[in-house]
Parts: structure tokens; C-alpha cells; sequence
């Protein structure tokens, strides 16, 4: 009997949840057990919907756009080493980041980030648009295994698909969460005809607070509460 106890108890080799996740397994994702106030965060997005700028277009065709309510500015929804002025990098170093003028224009959505989302600090937090019939090719953010961001759904129309290309789609609904593995090739495709709306945080967890959601989660997904 305790060998069965002892198996059913999860220990992740003796690691937290997150690095055993990340390290010792190959899961693409964890749908995480947030409560999140997706509504209001919509209406807040669609105010603005007309300031967002296009995102990596040789990816998206023009049909995938953002703006940052966190990050360097507003329109600036890459990485700060994609930036160049006349064929010299913008910047030399990793700038400073800020909460931009979409978190006054957006305070609920703010308001959740600041004072209820496990994180510490943000550098990248962004709205991230899809439209109706547009998407996002097949591409990979890092070259090696990253559960790094988490991806949030605020309205992901029936239609619109997050696709592994070799670990399925990713059961998106509005308001769910999912922390991803951005090394793993992945695309989207919106063949609805609503704009497919989600945010990005990128940032430093707070790790006392971001693993007991993690584990309790993962419990969850996996039915061994």
C-alpha cells in the first residue's frame, strides 16, 4: 500500500511543478484556472482597436496586429532587437519598459494585471489581434523547449485555431488561459469572421503565487484531484 501511495502522489522529481513541466516533460501546454474578466478586457480592447498596428507582417500578412499596455511604448509589440533606423539597431541594450497610455485607456484590464495576475513585473503585455480570415504562419519564438508566456484568451471565435504542428490544437474559449511552449512551431488560422483578440504576458512570475496556481491547475487538467 504505500508503493501505491507513493505512486499516487506526485513528486515531480523533487523539482517545482514549473521546472519539472519545462525540463522533464514534454506537455505544450497547461490551461491555467484563472478568472478572468474577459468581458470588460473586450469592450476595453475594441475602444482601441484602431490604434493597433500591424505585428511581423511577412507572418501575418497585415491581418495580425497588437499594441503593447505594457513595454517599451504602445506600438513597439516586438522585440526590442528587431528595431532598426536606416540599417543600425534602435537599440544597443534591453530598454526600460512602461505601462503605456492603453493602461489609462484600459483600467480594468490594468487593474487585473497590476493587482491580480501572478506576476511580478511585466516587460511585454500585449493585445494581440487576429482578423476575420487572417492568421498567423507557422513559426517558432525560441529554438529550444520554452514554457515561457502565458496566452490569454479574450475572444477566440469558433473558427479560429491555435495549431502544434505536431501536438494539436490548443482548446482556446474566451477567457481561458494557457501557459505555451513558444519552442514548438505553432500558427493560426481565423476562419471566422470575428476578429480573434487574445493578450501575451511576458514578464518575471511570481513564484509564490504562479506554482500553487500551476500545480492546482495541472491537478486539475490531469484529474488527479
Amino acid at each position: 500500500m504505500d508503493e501505491l501511495k507513493k505512486h499516487f502522489t506526485p513528486d515531480y522529481n523533487d523539482k517545482d511543478i514549473f521546472t519539472w513541466l519545462q525540463e522533464d516533460t514534454t506537455v505544450p501546454y497547461v490551461k491555467l484556472d484563472l478568472d478572468i474578466p474577459w468581458q470588460e478586457i473586450h469592450k476595453e480592447a475594441l475602444a482601441i482597436k484602431d490604434k493597433f498596428v500591424p505585428h511581423r507582417d511577412f507572418e501575418g500578412g497585415g491581418t495580425w496586429k497588437s499594441i503593447c499596455i505594457h513595454g517599451i511604448d504602445a506600438e513597439y509589440t516586438n522585440d526590442w532587437m528587431y528595431y532598426e533606423q536606416s540599417g543600425i539597431k534602435l537599440f544597443k541594450t534591453e530598454p526600460d519598459y512602461k505601462w503605456t497610455w492603453v493602461a489609462e485607456k484600459c483600467p480594468i484590464t490594468t487593474n487585473f494585471f497590476k493587482n491580480v495576475f501572478p506576476y511580478k513585473s511585466y516587460k511585454r503585455l500585449r493585445f494581440m489581434l487576429v482578423e476575420p480570415n487572417g492568421y498567423i504562419l507557422p513559426h517558432q519564438d525560441e529554438n529550444e523547449r520554452c514554457l515561457g508566456p502565458v496566452n490569454i484568451s479574450i475572444n477566440n471565435p469558433q473558427g479560429c485555431e491555435f495549431r502544434y504542428k505536431n501536438h494539436g490544437t490548443i482548446p482556446f474559449t474566451n477567457g481561458s488561459a494557457f501557459l505555451i511552449d513558444i519552442g514548438q512551431q505553432h500558427s493560426v488560422w481565423n476562419k471566422s469572421n470575428e476578429a480573434r483578440l487574445h493578450i501575451i504576458a511576458s514578464g518575471t512570475k511570481d513564484m509564490k503565487r504562479f506554482l500553487p496556481l500551476l500545480e492546482r491547475s495541472w491537478l486539475n487538467a490531469t484529474h488527479q484531484s
